[in-house]
């Protein structure tokens, strides 16, 4: 039903109110971890994810939703964690992993970041190269604490030092 609303607004051409059922579409990710169920649809968890995550700036909120993200890999349905399709830039799996990297990177906790990132190499194996190398980019770019760098160079060298063998 979520993503029939969210069909209807962007046909609508109403951005904000699309933006307003994706954040409701996080509540009932809620209630279904909640209860131990399946997540099958991940798109407007994941845009709703990405739009929170834009907006913070404090640690605990940045702990709190990577939390958030961690349980909704866990939930998320087989078919979703098979990640059938490769090809695409903006599937949703992949987006999922990419938020959750980005946002443990930014709470600074280093066990919060290796939990992502050794999910991220299990889950998108064949993302693991440019996701790391993106993030040694932005450790300069943004003045990252040498804690955090050593953990994404950690990843970045395990990776390319892998993928060359």
């Amino acid at each position: 039903m979520l993503l029939k609303l969210v069909d209807l607004m962007e046909r609508l051409d109403l951005p904000h109110k699309r933006k307003e059922i994706e954040q409701i579409s996080l509540v009932f990710a809620r209630w279904t971890i909640s209860y131990n169920g399946t997540i099958n649809y991940l798109e407007p968890v994941v845009n709703a994810i990405a739009q929170l995550a834009n907006l913070m700036q404090e640690r605990e909120a940045l702990l709190a939703l990577s939390e958030l993200i961690a349980e909704i890999v866990d939930h998320c349905s087989l078919e979703l964690k098979k990640d059938q399709e490769d090809d695409a830039e903006l599937r949703p799996w992949r987006l999922l992993h990419i938020n959750r990297g980005i946002v443990a990177t930014r709470t600074h906790d280093l066990a919060v970041m290796k939990q992502a990132f050794d999910e991220f190499l299990i889950y998108l194996p064949q993302e693991a190269n440019g996701f790391f190398a993106e993030g040694m980019k932005e450790m300069d770019a943004l003045d990252y604490p040498p804690h955090v760098r050593k953990v994404m160079e950690f990843y970045y060298h395990q990776n390319t030092s892998a993928s060359i063998h």
